[in-house]
């Protein structure tokens, strides 16, 4: 079995570059000595109240490391304004804020068709986390996969996480769109 794998970000950094001061496991509870939530309230203008999970979907956290680019998505703020993240964090990561950029989504994924048709599968699987799918909207929903169909069959899902090796251990992603494909021989 050979097996292509590439994931899409297509969120763009936005402002700032945040070293996290004190974090533990998936909870970011300084950037440069500062409350976590900080940068969602003082940048954004974000509120920490009941809709902040959905605000903050379009706005996820690009967390640098190993000079590999992920997207953690901030899923509760905490009474001392710590962020509860969707993975865990490492403290040595550089972190930024980024807003969902749709021509650099499609440009991406286009690429990976054309990596992907090089390649020649005989199937493809597409996760795609749900925080996209909030982010397109329902009729928009399919615009970063529907051409992928034209290069094999393909099978997937939305997920609140997707795992792919990018380096040791597996990494937990979150607001990516994980593509896969497959052949024998």
């Amino acid at each position: 079995m050979n097996v292509y794998s590439k994931f899409v970000l297509g969120y763009e950094p936005l402002g700032s570059v945040y070293k996290p001061t004190s974090v533990e496991g998936n909870i970011i509870h300084e950037l440069n000595g500062q409350p976590a939530f900080d940068v969602y309230r003082r940048y954004l203008k974000i509120n920490n109240n009941e809709h902040f999970f959905f605000n903050t979907l379009g706005f996820p956290m690009i967390m640098t490391e190993n000079g590999i680019d992920y997207l953690k998505v901030p899923i509760q703020v905490l009474e001392d304004e710590s962020l509860v993240m969707s993975a865990p964090i490492s403290p040595n990561s550089l972190i930024r804020l980024s807003y969902g950029n749709p021509s650099i989504m499609l440009r991406n994924i286009d690429k990976i068709g054309d990596g992907l048709a090089e390649f020649g599968p005989e199937a493809i699987r597409i996760f795609s986390c749900f925080t996209r799918k909030m982010y397109w909207g329902d009729e928009d929903v399919s615009n970063e996969t529907k051409h992928l169909a034209d290069v094999a069959p393909t099978s997937g899902f939305y997920t609140k996480g997707e795992l792919l090796r990018l380096a040791k251990p597996i990494s937990l992603l979150n607001a990516t769109l994980v593509v896969i494909g497959l052949r024998e021989g």
